[in-house]
């Protein structure tokens, strides 16, 4: 009789009918590819800001985000101190 050897397991996803080992060839193909393409596209595409413009955007962050926290704690002891003479008004 012999031994019989079955073919490789179908896996149909999406109308395909690729074995498991080419679609998980696939996957490894885009993926590598994928980091090709951003690799270089990073490194001879992308225009990167010179030192002094990071340090430049830096301190304007720096100085909105100050800004940003004075205000709202100005509202906030604002706020408190109407909340807290709208609740003593009841007393």
């Amino acid at each position: 009789m012999g031994v019989r050897i079955s073919p490789p397991v179908q896996v149909s996803c999406c109308g395909s009918t690729k074995s498991t080992t080419s679609q998980i060839g696939d996957i490894m193909s885009k993926l590598t590819n994928y980091f090709r393409e951003t690799t270089e596209e990073m490194r001879y595409k992308v225009t990167w800001p010179s030192f002094e413009e990071l340090q430049k955007s830096a301190g304007l962050v720096l100085i909105g985000s100050l800004v940003f926290a004075a205000v709202v704690g100005i509202m906030d002891i604002i706020f408190k101190t109407g909340l807290e003479a709208f609740y003593n008004s009841f007393r």
